[in-house]
């Protein structure tokens, strides 16, 4: 696996989502990117998992994965990696 979620530089946004808000940014080759969120309005965040949002080159968010979604949540640490890395491929 390219991305391992030990790597992501996570940085605190509290100050425009809230306490505890987190939020990684990955940029990928193939132009996607990736924000990876935690904070009080996320899916899952009070079960401690993270919420995934995918842009497409042009900086629109969009659904290249199939989520029927532009987001997708009640992520673990495993499942983000697994999405990153299917991205990447895509």
């Amino acid at each position: 696996m390219k991305y391992k979620f030990e790597n992501l530089k996570f940085e605190d946004i509290s100050s425009t989502h809230g306490t505890d808000a987190v939020q990684a940014w990955v940029k990928m080759e193939n132009g996607y990117e990736a924000s990876i969120v935690k904070h009080g309005g996320s899916y899952g965040n009070k079960k401690g998992l993270y919420e995934i949002g995918i842009f497409s080159p042009n900086g629109v968010m969009c659904d290249p994965l199939g989520w029927d979604d532009t987001v997708k949540g009640w992520l673990t640490p495993n499942d983000i990696e697994r999405e990153l890395n299917k991205l990447d491929s895509h």
